[in-house]
């Protein structure tokens, strides 16, 4: 699992509405507690390449599509006919080939499905067939009822991802489960409402179509049964809602006012505003207003499976009100824990004194990385500073990072001063990291962990290092390859005569496609754990 990264990709919507408010300083006469964060750490796995096969159904073709499990080959261009084959690279197997028939390939996260389309020639339609990534037909029922396999019909039909989960194919809706690759058929389209065919959100529970601009909301169950229908009432210039941990609504209405009004809850750029917030429940539909004294700017639910956890329901960027004022300012925005009953619980963007106010912590192995006017900040979770921490991106991976040519390890214990040795950075593995010295007009090439004392070399002969994955190196001698795993092993069943190239890996899986093209030809050589 990756290491350094924002901590979820919603939350960089938080992120970038933050940034444009990001300043130095710090709110005043307002107190929060600091929230407590954690992390979730894995431990760096090696990566042996004991098994090493070439995929000979895909020799001598160009990848046209990929996606991280299925690919789209097809022969060269200067072939006559052509042959679309797809493949599945964790399952190492080859799902279909053929020379008419067009397949189409379809992927939302790790799951993946394809058409087949072949015209017919006596009913002059195309005949359609939904397939997931096993290769198992999927059914449809039409609208006579009747469960089919293939559709027919004058245009293509295409695959649209309606969620993260679900797809819509035929006039019907299937969901593909996060584990596993069967797709179920949970529904056809309801009558009650237009679809987009994308889902605004949706999380354990329910699906969710939100249109700010209409002031309505639409909540279905994970049958896709409309269950609740909101539509905002009143008066109002704006509108914002959003989808609370609980599922429930959190939505907030702005009204601009006469200035005579004396009814008004904050004043903004010599404006008066009225702003109302309530929370709808998503099951019953129910309206209940709430009193919160601040204007919600972006909202996620917190996710169960995020690598940083808050003891809290929802993380929020807010804008306080005080003294009937709105503080919009620079200084202004909060990222806080927000409870579902919109309790304000904490902090999360103040860990530290001085910290830029507006920005969201980093993660980095078992620390979180925080930015200052004084520069970055490596701080364990509950607040407490270990050190600077400036190491540019691309110089660390999961075990240790360098700085000023000196390399150290998470608890900023220096390894390895290599540049003060003559060694040069040449490259990072996923637990180590390869090094570069001139000896004796020769450039040798060493590799070095937190384990070591010194580098170890890799050959004595003049060398061309290339890293190819954070797995996998080559060393080519004489015009010969050599390829290692991180454990320095050799590495066996590929081509010695000409270099490689990652064209397709599945990290989960630890399950690489790499392509060599020998004497003008492709080769793909599958490497699996």
């Amino acid at each position: 699992m990756k290491k350094f990264l924002t901590i979820t990709a919603i939350v960089l919507v938080v992120v970038c509405l933050m940034g444009v408010l990001a300043a130095c300083g710090s709110t005043k006469g307002l107190s929060f507690k600091k929230a407590k964060i954690s992390i979730d750490h894995t431990a760096p796995a090696t990566f042996t390449s004991a098994n090493v096969a070439e995929i000979t159904a895909l020799a001598g073709k160009d990848v046209v599509s990929t996606n991280g499990m299925l690919i789209v080959v097809s022969k060269l261009n200067n072939e006559s006919v052509t042959v679309r084959t797809l493949y599945n690279m964790e399952t190492d197997t080859v799902l279909a080939t053929d020379t008419t028939d067009q397949i189409r390939l379809y992927s939302k996260g790790n799951n993946s499905y394809y058409l087949r389309v072949k015209n017919n020639a006596l009913t002059g339609l195309y005949d359609t067939v939904l397939y997931n990534s096993k290769g198992e037909e999927i059914k449809y029922v039409s609208a006579s009822g009747e469960e089919k396999t293939i559709y027919s019909s004058a245009e293509i039909p295409a695959v649209e991802n309606v969620s993260g989960d679900v797809v819509f194919f035929a006039d019907n809706f299937f969901r593909v489960p996060r584990k596993g690759n069967t797709v179920e058929r949970i529904g056809r389209q309801s009558g009650l409402v237009e679809f987009n065919y994308n889902f605004t959100t949706s999380n354990d529970n329910y699906y969710y179509q939100i249109d700010n601009g209409a002031g309505r909301a639409y909540i279905f169950d994970k049958k896709l049964n409309l269950v609740t229908t909101y539509f905002a009432h009143g008066d109002y210039d704006n509108l914002n809602i959003n989808v609370l941990e609980s599922g429930d609504l959190l939505v907030q209405t702005t009204t601009e006012l006469m200035d005579e009004a004396k009814d008004y809850t904050y004043i903004s750029n010599g404006k008066k505003y009225l702003l109302k917030t309530y929370v709808v429940d998503a099951k019953k539909g129910k309206e209940t207003e709430k009193k919160f004294k601040y204007v919600v700017g972006g909202l996620i639910a917190i996710t169960k499976d995020s690598a940083v956890k808050f003891n809290g329901d929802n993380v929020a960027l807010i804008f306080p009100i005080e003294d009937d004022r709105l503080l919009n300012g620079a200084n202004d925005a909060m990222t806080v824990s927000l409870s579902n009953n919109l309790k304000v619980k904490g902090r999360l963007d103040q860990m530290i004194d001085n910290q830029l106010p507006g920005t969201f912590p980093d993660t980095i192995n078992n620390y979180l990385l925080l930015s200052t006017p004084l520069g970055a900040k490596l701080v364990t979770t509950s607040g407490k500073v270990i050190g600077d921490f400036a190491c540019d991106n691309g110089s660390f991976n999961e075990k240790m990072f360098t700085l000023n040519g000196k390399l150290y390890d998470f608890n900023l214990k220096p390894l390895f001063d290599y540049e003060a040795e003559g060694y040069a950075l040449a490259g990072w593995m996923n637990y180590s990291v390869i090094l570069s010295k001139n000896v004796d007009g020769n450039l040798i090439y060493y590799r070095f962990d937190s384990s070591m004392t010194a580098p170890k070399a890799l050959s004595s002969a003049t060398t061309t290092f290339t890293r190819i994955g954070k797995y996998l190196y080559s060393l080519r001698t004489d015009g010969t390859y050599t390829y290692y795993n991180e454990k320095d092993e050799v590495v066996t069943g590929l081509p010695t005569a000409t270099n490689i190239n990652q064209s397709l890996g599945n990290s989960e899986k630890e399950c690489f496609l790499y392509r060599a093209t020998i004497e003008g030809t492709a080769h793909y050589y599958r490497i699996a754990k």
